[in-house]
């Protein structure tokens, strides 16, 4: 690390954030602390050669003027320091011109001043460069990084910048001030961190390391960047302030050593919506990749906006969102939320808070979590919630269409979707899912093809859920809860729905099954086997006053050994099994469809064994309807 503080302070603060990746920092952070030399507080950059471009250097004290009346220049230095007292400014024609400034010795660049520019400074040290706590660097655009840029190619195509990766390791690092509003800030290298404040407002802010760095430029900003995979350990890590108010942040450190060869700690603030000096209406964009992303407890990664969240996306080996940290894509006055992507390879572990709300009449966003495992702890917190005044939209069609049921739906909630290659619930996992619908739509889906490690067990593909879970939907207004598995769904717990407000769907595509101590309580359910589907415990569904009961039930086979009931007086109740093949009701199976004008039942397959009770007035009122329509397959 580019940095003069005491040795032994660093050593100990990285070993608190980053733990087995120790090893692997220090070699950067000593190899970087040996580079840097005093310089006194009048000192400016020294031994230039104006390689390329129309400019002239004039220097007075502790004053630097470059000016540049041509849109390109080169120039080569033997330093490129500024001390604390000195000032370098570059005056160029316009804002999109730009000055590729390049160290050709071995000296680390040391920004403790101020460095302005009108346009575009693209700073290049194989040494690195550090910006101290004072240091303030205001421009059109700046690119500060170790990496090689071509003369001819940056000549040639000033709106396509190629960097290459080199083989010396030095470092970027900020403790100070750098804005460029309304255009870019990227800094690139194999270990870049900022402990500063990072501003481009409405501009773009790219902090990468890579062995190729390709970014593409129009109107000052950037609107592209592309980078392969680092030959070197990468790490990027933001303990402070990033903010692009309306723009986009892009943090990139992915290296070909797959095990600890690219980190990301994410330990400070990155903000793209509003911020306290900044209203926007509409939120920016983060996109962070790397082999390991971490977002520390307390660090804040937020895309809030007045009326439109922005998007967020993830995209590492392993995610870890710690006690604390948060990562947010919301409407804040009156609009929809917006959309969060975290997407592993591995594992995504979650403990912190993810939110993208709607607000006032919006809607709320959409969350994905996925990863070969999701693992929810104690502290998760994950909503997608409507704003208070946005409309509700209900279906009450009961109907049967295509041997299929559209079911009760509140489609203004956000979702949140949870996909897996293998899914065991725990007790906290229930617990996390049954706060998320309170304020979201959750559907888990278990998919085999995930599967990176340990790919034989039985569990690949399978979705289960334990005698031992219980679990309380307490939403007070209509939520859905959606279950597919690949392979196999298993519920054997037990769901309660305290305001009748839950639809229920389960798939487990190569058989499903209710055990005998499941008990399941919900407004509407609906589950579905392309194979096996078995029945032994209890499934009762309540409805509510703006919805009727539904059971509905779709499989090849059917064994139904327990209790399906609709149980509302005054709403109809409908009990529907279709199957390809088979539907077997054994002796202890009860199927009671009731209500004041009688319920309905009907039972759909090629072959039905009827041993159990089938009742469809609840024992009060009218008769309502059983039908038993045999050979009219599933299609």
């Amino acid at each position: 690390m580019l940095r003069k503080e005491d040795k032994h302070f660093e050593q100990h603060s990285i070993h608190q954030i980053f733990g087995k990746n120790l090893t692997r920092l220090l070699a950067l952070s000593l190899f970087s602390l040996n580079t840097l030399a005093d310089i006194s507080s009048n000192e400016l950059p020294q031994g230039a050669d104006i390689v390329s471009g129309d400019i002239t250097i004039n220097s007075n004290d502790n004053v630097m003027n470059i000016d540049q009346d041509s849109q390109q220049g080169i120039i080569d230095w033997q330093t490129f320091n500024v001390g604390s007292d000195a000032t370098v400014n570059f005056n160029q024609p316009n804002s999109s011109a730009s000055t590729l400034n390049r160290v050709v010795t071995d000296n680390a660049s040391q920004i403790y001043g101020n460095i302005n520019a009108n346009g575009q400074v693209l700073l290049v040290n194989s040494s690195g460069v550090y910006i101290s706590e004072n240091g303030r660097v205001e421009t059109g655009g700046i690119v500060a990084t170790t990496q090689e840029i071509n003369n001819q190619e940056y000549l040639d195509n000033p709106d396509r910048i190629i960097l290459r990766e080199t083989d010396q390791s030095g470092s970027i690092e900020n403790h100070g001030t750098v804005i460029a509003n309304e255009a870019y800030v990227a800094m690139l290298a194999p270990e870049v961190q900022n402990e500063g404040l990072i501003t481009a407002n409405m501009g773009e802010v790219v902090l990468a390391s890579g062995r190729e760095i390709i970014l593409s430029f129009n109107d000052g900003q950037i609107t592209d960047v592309i980078t392969t995979p680092s030959l070197l350990n990468s790490l990027i890590e933001n303990k402070l302030a990033i903010e692009a108010a309306g723009g986009k942040v892009i943090l990139s450190a992915t290296a070909m050593n797959q095990i600890n060869g690219g980190l990301i700690n994410q330990a400070g603030s990155i903000n793209v919506g509003s911020t306290e000096t900044v209203a926007v209406n509409e939120g920016g964009r983060i996109y962070l990749t790397s082999n390991e992303v971490v977002f520390d407890g307390g660090s804040q990664t937020l895309a809030n906006a007045d009326t439109q969240g922005g998007e967020i996306e993830v995209a590492a080996n392993d995610i870890t969102i710690e006690e604390d940290a948060r990562i947010e894509a919301s409407a804040t006055l009156n609009g929809d939320g917006g959309r969060i992507d975290l997407v592993a390879q591995n594992d995504v572990t979650i403990n912190g808070v993810i939110k993208a709300d709607g607000a006032d009449e919006g809607l709320g966003g959409e969350i994905l979590t996925q990863g070969e495992q999701v693992i929810l702890e104690d502290n998760a917190q994950i909503s997608a919630k409507s704003g208070q005044n946005a409309p509700i939209i209900q279906e009450n069609n009961i109907k049967i269409l295509e041997n299929d049921e559209i079911v009760a739906q509140n489609t203004n909630q956000g979702n949140w979707r949870i996909v897996s290659a293998a899914s065991v619930w725990t007790q906290t996992h229930a617990s996390v899912i049954e706060l998320a619908l309170l304020n979201a739509n959750v559907s888990e889906t278990v998919n085999a093809d995930l599967c990176v490690t340990n790919c034989s067990s039985d569990q690949v593909g399978d979705l289960a859920i334990g005698d031992d879970i219980t679990f309380n939907n307490r939403s007070t207004t209509l939520t859905q809860l959606e279950l597919t598995a690949s392979d196999y769904l298993s519920l054997q717990g037990t769901i309660t729905d305290e305001h009748q407000n839950l639809i229920l769907e389960a798939t487990g595509f190569r058989g499903l099954s209710l055990g005998t101590v499941a008990d399941i309580t919900a407004n509407q359910v609906s589950f579905r086997s392309e194979e096996q589907l078995d029945v032994l415990g209890s499934v009762i569904t309540t409805g509510n006053e703006n919805t009727n009961p539904l059971a509905n039930f779709i499989g090849a086979n059917m064994v139904m050994a327990g209790l399906i009931q609709t149980s509302n007086q005054t709403r109809l109740g409908r009990i529907v099994m279709t199957a390809l093949n088979q539907i077997n009701l054994r002796p202890e199976s009860k199927v009671l469809a009731n209500g004041d004008a009688g319920g309905t039942v009907l039972i759909n397959a090629r072959h039905i064994d009827v041993d159990g009770f089938i009742q469809s007035n609840g024992g009060t009122g009218r008769g309502g309807t059983i039908t038993l329509d045999i050979e009219k397959p599933l299609t």
